[in-house]
């Protein structure tokens, strides 16, 4: 009879131990020395307060965080980085492989080029507003804003501006205006298109040049 009273009674009767093990969360006070911990449920582990993990922190699914994050070790990447919102970097970035960008980009420092800056046709370096270097004219050009360019054919370099153009080849400098030009190569100065003299105001007088070279009219 004593013992059927201690099991109704007493403070560790069976009822009370069984009650402390529904009560009971085991988990929290657990250790895992071999095996590992499985958990089915949709939900996974929730934690609530913070997790400290000091050895490998590993998977094979999907990450998915919507908080900040903090990495204060160094970060390998292994697969494609896809990110689809701002990023910034406020040391140093090493490129160490190509680096392909199809949007406008803009560089606000100076910026130091140590090897070829290769602009390939359908591209051109603006400079300001009022000067372009492109590729795609001719051989290449310099364009001005008031449609004077400075252009090669691969042979010749030329500049234009409106009715007037100077041309230089390896063997001749040529400058052009309208209908007349002249000529500098190495026999001398030719004029080809020179007009015939006239009368009054459009007569002409005869011309010379000086033993230190200059042209000089001859009254």
């Amino acid at each position: 009879m004593a013992r059927i009273d201690n099991l109704k009674h007493g403070g560790s009767t069976m009822p009370h131990q069984v009650r402390r093990l529904n009560a009971a969360a085991p988990i929290g006070y657990s250790s895992v020395s071999d095996g590992a911990l499985e958990i089915l449920s949709d939900e996974g582990l929730i934690v609530r307060g913070s997790q400290y993990v000091s050895g490998l922190f590993r998977g094979d699914g999907t990450f998915d965080w919507s908080g900040p994050m903090k990495f204060a070790g160094d970060v390998s990447v292994t697969k494609t980085l896809d990110v689809t919102a701002a990023a910034r970097f406020r040391d140093d970035v090493s490129i160490e492989k190509k680096l392909d960008v199809t949007a406008e980009t803009r560089l606000r420092a100076k910026t130091t080029v140590e090897a070829d800056l290769d602009v390939v046709l359908g591209g051109k370096i603006n400079v300001g507003t009022r000067l372009a270097l492109d590729p795609g004219t001719n051989a290449g050009a310099v364009v001005f804003s008031n449609t004077s360019k400075l252009i090669s054919d691969g042979t010749t370099l030329v500049l234009f501006n409106n009715n007037g153009f100077i041309s230089l080849t390896s063997t001749a400098v040529l400058i052009t205006f309208g209908s007349h030009r002249v000529e500098l190569d190495a026999s001398g100065v030719r004029m080809p298109s020179l007009p015939a003299a006239g009368t009054g105001a459009n007569a002409a007088t005869a011309i010379g040049v000086t033993s230190n070279g200059y042209v000089r009219r001859m009254t």
